[in-house]
């Protein structure tokens, strides 16, 4: 009796579908209209306390440049096929496995609504969570959520559903938040830096 050979079916590539939600999003929703969702690079990392995602800005808030105020720190240069990334939203275990798709829809605007209107690499310093708390934040947010969800297309309600195994977008070596210049220390990475690797979504 000869074996018989199954194919596991093909994971989902979840990063590429985050891609075109990003794109979607800054064409729908007109106070997100700033965003360039090809400079957004949206990874996979590990858990933070109750943290569904972060944002992390790619320039220092003082010079809006990768070079500090008093010129002792520098932000790294993170390029995807020749790409200046400008923030990199890092989705921790909770999103994937613990969430509904409307949980995940959430996290995303969240994540966006953090990021400057002149989209320069910084963090909207009005919408910090230390100067906007994050009740006030979340009633700011609210509306725009529900505008979207109201007409968004049914491909998105089902990425954001999806339960199984995904591939996601995965540090080799992640950058550092800051450093000193140095020999030693490395200043680029690109997508060599990167991998697609598989993560489990649970969706609620």
């Amino acid at each position: 009796m000869s074996a018989v050979k199954t194919r596991k079916a093909k994971r989902p590539d979840f990063s590429a579908a985050l891609r075109e939600i990003l794109r979607d999003v800054a064409a729908r929703v007109p106070e997100l209209k700033h965003l360039q969702p090809d400079r957004i690079l949206v990874t996979y990392g590990q858990a933070r306390k109750k943290s569904r995602a972060t944002t992390r800005p790619y320039a220092f808030a003082e010079t809006s440049t990768r070079k500090s105020e008093n010129g002792a720190l520098y932000k790294p240069i993170v390029k995807l096929q020749g790409r200046r990334m400008r923030y990199e939203i890092t989705l921790r275990p909770l999103f994937f496995l613990r969430s509904s798709a409307q949980d995940r829809l959430r996290t995303i605007f969240h994540e966006l609504y953090h990021m400057s209107p002149s989209f320069d690499g910084t963090l909207d310093v009005r919408r910090r969570h230390d100067a906007l708390p994050r009740s006030a934040f979340d009633k700011e947010l609210k509306p725009l959520i529900r505008r979207y969800a109201s007409r968004m297309p049914a491909w998105v309600a089902e990425a954001l559903a999806f339960d199984g195994e995904v591939m996601v977008l995965q540090w080799l070596e992640r950058p550092p938040n800051r450093y000193r210049p140095s020999k030693t220390v490395k200043r680029r990475y690109t997508e060599k830096d990167l991998f697609l690797g598989p993560a489990i979504m649970v969706t609620e």
